[in-house]
């Protein structure tokens, strides 16, 4: 079977459903790939919501060069400590809560795509 493509132009070109269905499956393969990249970018350690505030760093800066006695500078070390585990604690939770629903929106649109593939096949069907 031949489709004729809609590309608008006098001179449109005759594909075969295959042709289409590759195309369409390259189209979805690319918006993965950058959806993915996104989330990659996003969860990196190193991005903002992943690594510890610059007001939060700024402000150990400034406790570190305010705080000169011993007893000070234990107190401050142990609140740097309790504020970087919160926010290791924080990432990993945040790890989690995407991947989860990436996994459950990648199998949402797969339980659509098998929907759509089989009323399409439906649809070819009641056609002949």
């Amino acid at each position: 079977m031949e489709i004729e493509s809609v590309s608008g132009s006098p001179t449109a070109k005759k594909e075969s459903v295959s042709d289409v269905f590759e195309r369409i499956g390259e189209s979805i393969e690319s918006h993965e790939n950058r959806i993915r990249k996104s989330f990659e970018v996003g969860l990196a350690d190193d991005s903002p919501l992943m690594s510890v505030p610059d007001h939060v760093k700024a402000q150990f800066e400034r406790w570190d060069n305010t705080f000169n006695l011993p007893e000070d500078k234990a107190l401050v070390e142990k609140v740097k400590r309790q504020v970087i585990e919160l926010t290791n604690s924080n990432r990993d939770y945040v790890r989690e809560k995407v991947i989860d629903n990436a996994q459950k929106a990648k199998l949402e649109m797969a339980m659509k795509a098998v929907s759509k593939t089989t009323q399409g096949i439906q649809q070819l069907l009641s056609a002949q």
